[in-house]
């Protein structure tokens, strides 16, 4: 038996409630994957039904949670009552957390493409509003740079987006219709605010 096996189950533990109330119940079912002593079961069994393992449960959710809603606060707002179930699906499915916000944002917006929820949004809205707010967190987190360098600035970056990006950031809007053209916007976080700038086709090309 090694301690990381025993720190692998206590995680899981943390990470879901769902484990933890099994780990509860039923014990020696719930932790039968776990090459663990009969002892370090009961230490597992102790801590699942102390009633303060809901707080830590609930620390750790808010913990991935804070990056998710940080990076992506409107498709938060956009999953709206489906978020909750959302969340769970996801944790169960990545149970490695991370603090990088921008790592945990991106490999959320990637689960939940490829396991679109159930909500009144079509997959490329949905796509075009991840692919603005990550953009958007992008430049506003990245370095400054200084004026006379010759690099690429980190703080600008071009979006193509297949709706309006208004409607997109729209808690009252309907469902948002396809752009007769896909238009490409111009992030500039270099000032004090963000500023959002449609580029002309052509100038992109060049």
């Amino acid at each position: 038996m090694s301690l990381a096996e025993f720190q692998r189950a206590l995680g899981d533990l943390i990470a879901s409630p769902r484990h933890s109330a099994e780990v509860a119940a039923h014990p020696q079912q719930a932790l039968h994957d776990y090459a663990l002593t009969q002892r370090e079961r009961r230490r597992l069994w102790v801590m699942a039904s102390d009633a303060r393992m809901h707080m830590n449960c609930t620390l750790y959710r808010i913990n991935r949670i804070i990056p998710i809603h940080s990076v992506l606060p409107c498709t938060c707002r956009r999953l709206g009552e489906a978020l909750g179930g959302v969340l769970d699906a996801y944790f169960a499915d990545e149970p490695d957390s991370t603090l990088q916000y921008l790592l945990e944002a991106h490999r959320f917006a990637h689960w939940l493409l490829a396991r679109p929820p159930a909500i009144d949004w079509p997959l490329d809205a949905l796509r075009d509003l991840l692919t603005f707010e990550l953009a958007c967190h992008h430049v506003m987190s990245a370095p400054r740079q200084a004026p006379d360098t010759s690099e690429d600035d980190p703080r600008l970056c071009l979006v193509t987006l297949h709706h309006d990006v208004s409607h997109l950031l729209d808690d009252q809007t309907s469902t948002p219709t396809p752009l007769p053209a896909p238009v490409t916007l111009l992030l500039d976080a270099r000032g004090d605010a963000l500023c959002v700038m449609p580029v002309d086709s052509e100038d992109v090309a060049d």
